[in-house]
Parts: structure tokens; C-alpha cells; sequence
């Protein structure tokens, strides 16, 4: 009977760790705290691929996910409305009188039909800070996510986003990773 408690509870916490999603963050380079006054450019990224398969609306999505992070800890932030080298993203956020530019770059998407293969969804983005004055480099990290295991359908790498992008945006403004 001792057995059969063992293996039912091996296959319960089996089936609770495949059922969460899974984020990572690392970065690269610290400048410390974003301050709050701060007026922030988004650019927009070049959109995601795997494979020979280009997800046309990723970069939007990418953008976006970053304006919702973003926009309740400062006082403006601006999407870009076309994918621009880091350069050219700094004279339009300059035009915009943005006092930051983030330069977001996806990495790796991947759109799985993880509900009959069990392979995940992934996502992977890099994310820097610059200066728009001076065109410095303040801070560089990259965000992941995977989705879970086990799935019913409806998962997609940019319903990813909002949590790995939130976790990088909560260590800028508080130093610490909300759970």
C-alpha cells in the first residue's frame, strides 16, 4: 500500500512541474535603478523565426508586452512603428524626446503544437538600454520563457512575454524579482 502512495505521489508532482511555465533572466550588464521620471522609446524588433517559419507579428507583440511592462513605472513610453537599426531607433526615440531607448531583439521564437508533441513553446529576447543623449549602453538582459509540458492548446511564445519581460522590469525599478 506504501507503494502505491509513492508512485501516486511521484505522478501528481510529475504532473504539477509540467504544468507551469518556466522563465529565465540574465543579464548581462547592471547600470543600477531606472528612475521613474524616465520617458521611454520601445523599438520595435525585427520579427521572430524558427526554423524557416517568420512569425510576422512577433516583433509587435515583443513591443507591446514591453510598452505594458514598462508603462505603469514611468512616465511615458513610446512604441515604435517600424524596425530600425539601435542607431536610427535612437534618433527617432531623440525626436520623440524619450530620455531612454529600449532595444529589444527576439532571439529565438518557436510556436510548438506542444498539446500532441510535448515539445514547449519558446521565447528568448534581448533587451538593452541606452541613453538617448549620449547613446550609452545602461543595460543588457536577456528574458526567456518556456511553456509548460503539458498543455490543452492555446499556448504561445508570446503569452510568454508579459512574465519574463515583468520579472527584468521589477529588478530595474525595485531590485528584486516579484514571484
Amino acid at each position: 500500500m506504501r507503494k502505491v502512495h509513492v508512485l501516486l505521489g511521484c505522478a501528481a508532482s510529475l504532473l504539477l512541474l509540467s504544468c507551469a511555465h518556466s522563465y529565465g533572466l540574465n543579464r548581462q550588464m547592471q547600470s543600477g535603478l531606472l528612475p521613474p521620471s524616465a520617458t521611454l522609446y520601445v523599438s520595435l524588433p525585427k520579427p521572430g523565426r524558427y526554423d524557416e517559419t517568420v512569425y510576422e507579428m512577433s516583433g509587435r507583440q515583443t513591443g507591446e508586452a514591453i510598452v505594458r511592462a514598462f508603462a505603469p513605472r514611468v512616465s511615458r513610453v513610446i512604441l515604435g512603428t517600424r524596425t530600425e537599426s539601435a542607431e536610427d531607433a535612437r534618433i527617432s526615440a531623440h525626436a520623440q524626446n524619450a530620455s531612454h531607448l529600449v532595444y529589444p531583439t527576439i532571439m529565438h521564437w518557436e510556436d510548438r503544437a506542444t498539446e500532441w508533441s510535448g515539445v514547449p513553446d519558446r521565447v528568448r529576447v534581448q533587451i538593452r538600454i541606452y541613453d538617448v543623449t549620449s547613446g550609452k549602453l545602461l543595460d543588457s538582459a536577456e528574458v526567456s520563457g518556456k511553456s509548460r509540458w503539458a498543455t490543452f492548446g492555446g499556448d504561445h511564445p508570446q503569452e510568454l512575454l508579459d512574465r519574463a519581460v515583468g520579472d527584468y522590469v521589477d529588478l530595474l525599478f525595485e531590485g528584486t524579482i516579484h514571484q
